[in-house]
């Protein structure tokens, strides 16, 4: 089956990320932090290449990058080699930094800015490294919260803003978490490379007939889905060694089985599994999975040793 390719044109839109070989760390300090930020700022004086909104975490990083010149393969090239060679040098590291060759979804301006500029500046949040109110120091959002000034001038937040004040944004992210902690991954990493309603993809599909195929820049890249590795059996295993507990005790219907829940969230968040799959798998109707979720969500927030197992499971399979 072919993979989806990358597309290249000019002023297009990309979410672009990276993770860690063996999704070990790609920053183990504040100093490998800020020479990524001189690389970042190299690459735009090289590249032209201007940023909507940025999150630095522990062993991967999301970038919200436009190119008025057409040249993403080129830029983020430089900026992960640039990088990989300062990190291995300063660290006497050999091998790969980066798990293979950075991701990159184009993305349909109009009605995806606002969704990937809040799932972006939520990571370090959904992760629990910090909340709204902290200031963390390796992503746009003390910007556009007005913590600090922007320096940058490859920043560019006037387009997310959308005239919100900084007070205005946070309110903004707080209901947006509040209503897609669950979000479905295609309406943040799309399919096919694209992130877009129906009448983008033609308009992508038209731009690239139109031109011959020698002139047009595209590569090709894995699917999102590359990212999300982890089996359902892989999950059962580790459950049972985390937790001490049998595979039938983890999938048995029966009121209040939080670990059941669990596995649900587990399930959906780190495999490939469709909503369908999973509700066959988990023998339930299609519609009752995301009722499912925001019921295990609601018992997190109240129950302390539930949120301290899922904290378990998501340092074990590499969450954010």
């Amino acid at each position: 089956m072919a993979r989806p390719l990358r597309i290249q044109y000019e002023n297009a839109l990309y979410h672009v990320f990276s993770r860690g070989e063996r999704k070990e760390a790609i920053y183990y300090d504040s100093a490998d932090r800020e020479r990524f930020m001189e690389f970042i700022n190299e690459m735009f004086l090289k590249y032209s290449t201007l940023i909507h909104c940025y999150t630095l975490m522990r062993n991967h990083y999301h970038i919200l990058l436009q190119t008025p010149r057409a040249n993403l393969s080129k830029a983020i090239h430089f900026l992960n080699t640039a990088y990989s060679n300062f990190f291995k040098a300063r660290h006497r590291i050999v091998g790969s930094v980066f798990q293979g060759r950075f991701r990159a979804i184009l993305v349909e301006k109009e009605n995806y800015f606002q969704t990937l500029g809040a799932y972006i500046h939520l990571n370090p949040i959904r992760a629990g490294i910090c909340t709204l109110d902290d200031f963390y120091p390796w992503s746009s959002l003390p910007v556009y919260l007005g913590q600090q000034k922007n320096i940058y001038r490859w920043l560019k937040t006037d387009e997310i803003l959308n005239g919100k004040t900084p007070q205005d944004y946070k309110n903004f992210l707080v209901q947006w978490q509040a209503n897609n902690y669950d979000i479905d991954p295609k309406e943040i990493y799309g399919t096919n490379g694209i992130l877009g309603q129906e009448d983008f993809q033609k308009r992508i599909q038209k731009k690239l007939k139109s031109q011959p195929l020698k002139e047009t820049s595209i590569t090709e890249i894995p699917d999102y889905k590359a990212i999300l590795t982890h089996k359902i059996e892989d999950i059962l295993s580790l459950f049972s060694e985390l937790f001490q507990i049998s595979s039938n005790n983890v999938l048995v219907k029966r009121r209040n089985n939080h670990m059941r829940l669990l596995f649900l969230y587990a399930i959906k968040k780190y495999t490939n599994l469709s909503l369908k799959e999973i509700a066959s798998f988990f023998d339930v109707k299609y519609s009752t999975v995301h009722p499912l979720l925001r019921s295990f969500h609601k018992r997190v927030n109240e129950i302390r040793e539930l949120k301290i197992m899922k904290d378990k499971v998501d340092k074990a399979l590499g969450g954010k």
